[in-house]
């Protein structure tokens, strides 16, 4: 059996999350942890974004309440951008540009004080 690549995330090692940059993702980086979701380019009009990753963040959820984030994919298709974004606990999920916060690093997650 497979080890699973939706592990948690030791946040002291947040940069050596797989993640994907530079071209649309495919079922093998999905498969490899690499990647979220899959855009159909054959849809609509998909590309890579132009985003450095991986990279920290805070997803703004439909509660109010912020989560930590690894941002592993940025895509766009018709114009917005797409972010695959891996949990700390474990897991991943699909989110847009406008939910996360984009940071410099770690230190952002936790609160202040």
């Amino acid at each position: 059996m497979t080890e699973s690549p939706w592990k948690p995330i030791d946040p002291a090692a947040w940069r050596d999350v797989p993640h994907l940059a530079g071209r649309l993702s495919s079922a093998e980086d999905i498969a490899a942890g690499r990647a979220v979701f899959r855009l159909d380019a054959a849809q609509g009009n998909a590309a890579p974004a132009t985003l450095a990753l991986p990279r920290c963040g805070l997803q703004r959820l439909e509660d109010g309440t912020v989560r930590p984030v690894v941002v592993i994919q940025a895509e766009v298709l018709n114009g917005e951008t797409i972010l695959g974004v891996r949990y700390l606990p474990g897991g991943g999920g699909v989110c847009s540009l406008e939910e996360v916060e984009l940071l410099d690093g770690p230190a952002g997650w936790l609160p202040e004080g």
